[in-house]
């Protein structure tokens, strides 16, 4: 079921990752009430990063990946399902998804960074942009569609695991708040 206030009918695989999104957001939503405002910043006394920062960080990411995808929507090849993960896409929704395989270090740019800011609404801001996104992409052929990694950009991966990789992402990170919120 899709909360996002249109009736445009999309394929079920995209309308799948627009429930993921969905439930994502929700799940921060009842951390983010649960740990109260006063805990959103405490750092873990082991170190790594608060809840808050698990946050930005996402918010961050997707602001980063949406114009990575946008870029390549006007030239997109038209084209429906059934869509399918590259070899590529495969592995790092896989990597990405929690609990963790191995921990990785975050390039500069997508550092989070502690403010003052409603981290929560930015977040659920930029996950209406991400299914508007999804919706966007309904009808296009998300398999022959290459997206360059706003990471790293030696790697490329199809329209379909950028999509993906979107909520799996998202998970690691609320997994890893989770943990923090147990030591809190």
């Amino acid at each position: 079921m899709s909360t996002t206030g249109t009736s445009q009918q999309i394929s079920p695989q995209l309308a799948a990752i627009v429930g993921e999104l969905e439930d994502v957001s929700f799940a921060w939503k009842k951390l983010v009430a649960e740990i109260g405002q006063e805990k959103l910043w405490r750092r873990p006394a082991k170190g790594g990063w608060s809840v808050g920062e698990c946050i930005d960080h996402l918010t961050t990411s997707t602001r980063q990946m949406l114009p990575a995808l946008d870029a390549v929507l006007p030239n997109a090849p038209k084209g429906d399902g059934p869509y399918r993960m590259d070899l590529k896409g495969r592995l790092l929704v896989w990597f990405t998804e929690p609990p963790y395989r191995m921990k990785t270090k975050t390039v500069a740019n997508f550092q989070p960074k502690v403010s003052d800011k409603d981290v929560l609404a930015e977040f659920l801001e930029s996950q209406n942009a991400a299914v508007g996104a999804v919706r966007r992409c309904n009808g296009l052929d998300l398999n022959r569609m290459k997206i360059t990694s706003p990471v790293d950009a030696r790697v490329t991966y199809n329209g379909y695991a950028a999509l993906k990789l979107l909520p799996a992402h998202q998970r690691r990170h609320l997994w890893q708040a989770q943990q923090v919120v147990k030591h809190l």
